[in-house]
């Protein structure tokens, strides 16, 4: 096979002599040894990045496709119908960026030094010609603006990602606008609704940059933007400030109506009292938790990639959060007399609501890490099988620590119904939390069998040969062990849940001393009860399911996991079958030929993976099983 060296560049600057160096540095390539090194100190990582990202379309922001031009070639200032208004509104909302419009960047550049300026054309001839509907757009652009420049001014000293940024996203920081418009009917009413809260959003920031406001004020106009969000029906509610948003999380996960959070003990100043001393240790929580929670909500305002790198930083600040504030539970516990729970099935602690609210936020975020790296195509083939086994592990975990969770709301429950003083407002809020636990078990449960299934399920491929890793084999710079270390590392300094052994992890996906017939009867049998599961949150409604204001999007999220389910039941089933007769299997007998061993048996099929994005579901790999034999003879 003859290899051709490509053309040199057609370059035509004078001052740029090009060369051809392929020849050069694949013979200097074939003097380094396999898995060799060389390191050049005038190279730095941050130019080999660069290096790799150049003229990559996915990376390279300046890469320019044929035809395309550098230059915006939009007019902004052509004439718009209502609905497009609407539309472009509706767009900039959901972003809540400034780098993504022309319009934004029309009003930007240049800086406009009023508000006369702030416009999409500065020619005073060319803004009095401009279609008068424009200048509800231009309303909202400016009130973008004016928002991300204070969201900017408040988190000067958060950490920032590196990313090239053309504008500073700075206008008429010492102006402000009053913005008033007026269009025909329903899309006058939705324009009208959109200015509102924008409007609404910069009252509220500009009261958060004052120090000491009433909290009420504070509180107006959030209700008024919820009000205001009604309308967009599936955008996401800001609510209220930030200490109450905590109490509504702990009350509905692990602390309903619970003492550690009544709103009241606030105004106690009594040093020694009991309720003065538990107000001032759940501000010692607060204070510690609020960068991470908030953190959350930051991640996932990412690309994918980020999501996941930024997850596998977060859950180690999450295993310190729980030690941490478990000694905050422990003072509570004794200030405010608690006892341990013992159960029919034996003493199971004391009850430790925040520490438990902190382990149930680090395991979901572990099972998003494992969940991300399917999505994203990093585990090979050969590694699916152990790292659904550690998914469905965690699962598991994140099952166990709900019910344990239930066990204690319940006895709280039957507590406070035997005290006086029980209202319907309280009982409501117990049954919006065990509503909650319910919920979060059913979802743990579909996660936990259907990677139990599709564990069973890929082991049992990787035994019959038809799962083979990608690439040359055998792979010359790995093995198992450094592959469980390098995808085990996010989760090595993790205290709780223990990480596996590579002993464990192997055993435990490799099932060793289960036979294939049993390995597929539990993967049918894990599946089905993944498949009924997910039926069962699909019927929950948008308040049970949690999931109110984007019910939709976690339907049709819940339906695509069904429907994965479904595919890999089918799949189970060809492959039981397909086993089945090259065992010679008769009537649930043994198997003339499977005695030969299991590994030696030609089921006649092979493995098709789907690529990223075209499966059912990203995060369920279902492998498609095309039989051989009906190749063979279609050549």
């Amino acid at each position: 096979m003859r290899h051709y060296s490509p053309p040199p560049p057609h370059v035509t600057h004078p001052g740029v002599v090009a060369r051809e160096i392929t020849d050069k540095f694949a013979s200097a390539v074939k003097k380094l040894e396999p898995g060799e090194l060389v390191k050049d100190e005038q190279f730095t990582l941050f130019e080999a990045v660069s290096a790799l990202e150049i003229m990559d379309p996915k990376m390279d922001s300046g890469f320019l496709a044929e035809g395309e031009s550098l230059d915006e070639e939009y007019d902004v200032s052509r004439d718009l119908l209502p609905e497009e208004i609407l539309g472009i509104i509706d767009q900039l909302f959901c972003l809540e960026t400034l780098l993504t419009s022309v319009y934004v960047e029309a009003i930007l550049d240049p800086t406009p030094t009023n508000i006369t300026e702030a416009d999409f054309a500065r020619d005073p001839e060319l803004r009095d010609e401009q279609p008068k509907l424009l200048f509800i757009l231009r309303a909202y652009c400016v009130g973008l603006l004016k928002a991300c420049y204070l969201v900017n001014e408040l988190v000067k000293v958060e950490h920032y990602y590196e990313v090239s940024i053309r504008y500073s996203g700075c206008v008429l920081d010492s102006r402000s606008a009053d913005l008033t418009n007026e269009v025909p009917v329903d899309i006058s009413t939705a324009l009208d609704i959109r200015l509102e809260l924008r409007i609404a959003l910069l009252r509220a920031i500009d009261l958060m940059s004052m120090g000491n406001v009433n909290a009420d004020s504070l509180k107006t106009p959030w209700i008024q933007m919820r009000v205001l969000l009604d309308h967009f029906g599936k955008q996401h509610s800001l609510a209220k400030a930030v200490p109450e948003a905590f109490n509504q999380d702990l009350a509905l996960t692990v602390l309903p109506w619970g003492k550690q959070i009544d709103p009241s003990y606030v105004n106690v100043e009594v040093p020694s009292d009991p309720r003065h001393q538990i107000a001032a240790q759940m501000a010692n929580f607060r204070a510690r938790v609020t960068e991470p929670y908030l953190d959350l909500f930051r991640i996932f305002c990412q690309n994918r990639c980020r999501v996941r790198r930024t997850l596998c930083h977060s859950i180690h600040e999450w295993d310190m959060l729980q030690a941490e504030v478990e000694e905050i539970d422990q003072l509570l516990q004794v200030t405010l007399d608690e006892k341990p729970l013992t159960t029919d099935r034996g003493d199971i602690g004391y009850r430790l609501p925040l520490s438990s609210w902190a382990y149930l936020y680090k395991l979901r975020q572990m099972e998003w890490i494992v969940q991300l790296g399917f999505e994203l195509a990093i585990y090979q083939p050969d590694e699916l099988a152990g790292m659904y086994w550690y998914l469905n592990y965690l699962a598991k975990m994140r099952a166990q620590h709900g019910d344990r969770i239930k066990a204690f709301t319940s006895r709280a429950l039957s507590q406070g119904r035997q005290a006086g003083g029980y209202t319907a407002a309280r009982d409501r809020e117990y049954m919006h939390s065990l509503s909650y636990i319910r919920a979060t078990m059913l979802d743990a449960a579909c996660t936990w069998e259907f990677a139990d299934g599709l564990c069973c399920l890929y082991t049992t491929l990787q035994r019959l040969g038809l799962v083979r890793p990608f690439g040359p084999e055998p792979r010359p710079y790995s093995d198992d062990e450094r592959r469980y270390r390098i995808r085990m590392r996010p989760f090595a300094a993790i205290a709780l849940p223990q990480l596996p052994t590579f002993d464990e992890f192997t055993r435990a996906a490799s099932q060793p001393e289960t036979g294939i017939p049993d390995l597929l009867k539990y993967a049918g049998s894990a599946i089905a009860g993944a498949r009924k599961g997910y039926e069962a949150l699909a019927k929950l409604p948008d308040q049970q399911a949690f999931c109110i204001r984007s019910g939709d999007r976690w339907r049709a999220d819940v339906h695509a996991c069904q429907k994965a389910a479904i595919a890999a039941g089918v799949a189970v089933t060809q492959l039981g079958k397909a086993f089945d007769a090259a065992a010679g299997v008769v009537d649930g007998g043994e198997g003339e030929r499977a005695a030969e061993g299991e590994a030696s048996l030609d089921v006649g099929l092979r493995v098709e993976f789907p690529e990223p994005g075209t499966g059912y579901h990203d995060w369920w790999i279902v492998p498609r099983l095309i039989p051989t034999t009906s190749e063979k003879k279609s050549t």
